[in-house]
């Protein structure tokens, strides 16, 4: 597994959204960037994860916009993660595996964005 494996992208994703509902913090957009610590991928990789994970119902507040130069993705105020993509988060075999091999290193980096919110 790799730090920028899809999976492990995606369990960022979820988790940084997961955490901010449950400190009753909006998401913020620099945090959720392609180029955001967190990531550090092409902005093209992090648009398709964000459009899966919002085709699936896992995540909403993202809009996916067309321009004649390409995608972009936007977020609003409201982005957040639902029920089902907090139940993936938790449930998916998949995202333990990923959350273990991600540790406590990363546990205490999205702590630390989170407290910078508050």
């Amino acid at each position: 597994m790799a730090y920028n494996d899809m999976d492990v992208i995606a369990y960022k994703i979820l988790s940084y959204l997961y955490e901010c509902m449950k400190n009753g913090v909006p998401a913020r957009a620099e945090d959720m960037c392609a180029s955001a610590k967190l990531f550090r991928i092409p902005e093209r990789y992090w648009r398709q994860i964000i459009e899966e994970l919002q085709d699936e119902g896992l995540v909403k507040g993202f809009f996916i916009i067309n321009t004649k130069d390409g995608r972009i993705v936007s977020m609003t105020d409201e982005a957040r993660i639902t029920l089902k993509g907090a139940n993936y988060l938790e449930e998916n075999s998949k995202m333990k595996e990923v959350g273990e091999f991600l540790g406590a290193g990363f546990r205490e980096v999205l702590s630390t964005m989170i407290k910078a919110i508050i």
